[in-house]
């Protein structure tokens, strides 16, 4: 096992401190509604969600923020020009990400989960330096107060993933699956299913997960349309009662 696919294992764990096992996306509020109420409406809502967000949307991002990080940049990342250049592209990507996230609680879940993610992979990935210029980035733009204040996770995902040269493909499949496993824990604490049935719906995920048409090209633009999603999340942010943060 080469150190590659040793180092996707452990960012892709769920005991990974990104902050992401604090997150349904909506699947609380699903539940709750009875939209979601056991593990066969739970694969119809998943299935339903990779086909329609995931593949159109998330790993788009992720396509687009791999394909930013290029050799020459990391070879000329201390050239102001370079370093402008990287940066005006991450955020307008980062600001197109955003605006299809519905809801205001999608948009901060997100973020949070991209910053923290990027922090704890600066910090042991230290070897790369465009990383340690990109916390310093977000850092500022917290602190001014400006319009790009965010990270969305995707985007995180696609950088880190480029920088530890991973495939895309495998990479794209892997933030799948992380999906669908915070789900299955999801759906044990709240419906509840048993472990047998949670797993089993992770393990009937997979076939989906490995369809070549849910690895997108990076000339496409991004798409969503998840009604049932959407109003899961904007949902959720209003409960009075839960579990998750979104």
């Amino acid at each position: 096992m080469n150190k590659k696919f040793l180092q996707l294992l452990h960012i892709s764990d769920s005991s990974f401190p990104s902050g992401a096992y604090g997150h349904s996306s909506g699947l609380e509020f699903a539940i709750e509604q009875g939209w979601v109420k056991d593990g066969k409406s739970l694969l119809a809502w998943s299935t339903n969600y990779l086909q329609f967000s995931l593949a159109t949307l998330d790993a788009v991002a992720i396509t687009k923020a791999y394909n930013l990080i290029s050799l020459k940049l990391l070879e000329n990342f201390t050239d102001g020009e370079y370093k402008n250049t990287f940066f005006n592209h991450l955020e307008e990507l980062d600001q197109e990400l955003a605006s299809f996230r519905m809801g205001r609680g999608q948009r901060e879940a997100s973020a949070q989960t991209g910053r923290s993610f990027m922090r704890i992979c600066c910090d042991i990935f230290s070897e790369y330096e465009v990383l340690e210029k990109l916390q310093l980035h977000i850092k500022r733009s917290l602190a001014s107060d400006t319009s790009w204040a965010m990270l969305q996770f995707p985007i995180a995902w696609g950088i880190i993933g480029k920088l530890l040269e991973v495939e895309l493909e495998l990479l794209i499949q892997t933030f799948y699956l992380g999906i669908f496993r915070q789900w299955s824990h999801t759906a044990v604490r709240i419906i509840p299913i048993g472990q047998v049935e949670a797993n089993r719906f992770v393990v009937e995920m997979m076939p989906h997960i490995n369809e070549k048409k849910y690895i997108p090209q990076e000339s496409e633009t991004f798409q969503s349309c998840v009604p049932g999603i959407d109003l899961s999340c904007m949902g959720h942010y209003n409960m009075k009662a839960r579990y998750f943060r979104s």
